[in-house]
């Protein structure tokens, strides 16, 4: 696939683009280098760079295996689980937007929804899985976000999963929390 600033391709899901990557790491190791402002607990910009060209083919598909599958079955869980207050929680979050050329801005409202859905999830397992990836490798999952048009796509996103849950529809929800 082509380097989507380069080519103008649309931005692709997170789990997609390390689908990709996993066929081609050159592309995730450019997005990587070329965000700003991206920064980990465990070193920042540089040791990211480093856990992800220790990454195989192989380790990169399972972890968009291993995050889609959490993601997934936590927005299912919700929808089944989720009470009133739950739902308007999700609703409020997945509307909320960032201020214009906030720094992190996008990783901590992607990270703040998907947190929210997995503790409605009702799941304390499942809400350490999530907050435990987010730490590891978050930026990661979160790098097609980082291009043009990426805040929209992402409030889209979530709200879509935010009224499935609303709607009590466990198998909508799992499938838009895993489409992004």
């Amino acid at each position: 696939r082509a380097i989507s600033r380069c080519h103008s391709t649309p931005t692709i899901a997170p789990q997609r683009m390390m689908r990709t990557a996993a066929t081609d790491p050159t592309i995730a190791l450019w997005r990587v280098a070329n965000l700003r402002n991206w920064y980990t607990a465990d070193g920042g910009r540089a040791a990211m760079l480093t856990r992800i060209g220790r990454m195989g083919l192989g380790d990169l598909r399972d972890l968009a295996d291993h995050y889609t599958a959490i993601s997934g079955r936590g927005a299912f869980l919700a929808a089944e689980r989720a009470d009133d207050d739950d739902v308007a929680r999700l609703k409020r979050i997945a509307t909320q937007r960032m201020a214009p050329g906030e720094p992190g801005g996008l990783p901590r409202l992607e990270g703040n929804f998907h947190l929210e859905l997995a503790a409605t999830a009702q799941s304390a397992r499942l809400t350490r899985e999530e907050m435990a990836l987010q730490r590891q490798v978050g930026p990661l999952l979160w790098l097609a976000h980082a291009e043009s048009g990426g805040a929209s796509a992402t409030a889209a996103a979530h709200q879509r999963i935010a009224r499935s849950v609303g709607e009590t529809d466990p198998a909508t929800a799992r499938a838009h929390a895993e489409d992004h």
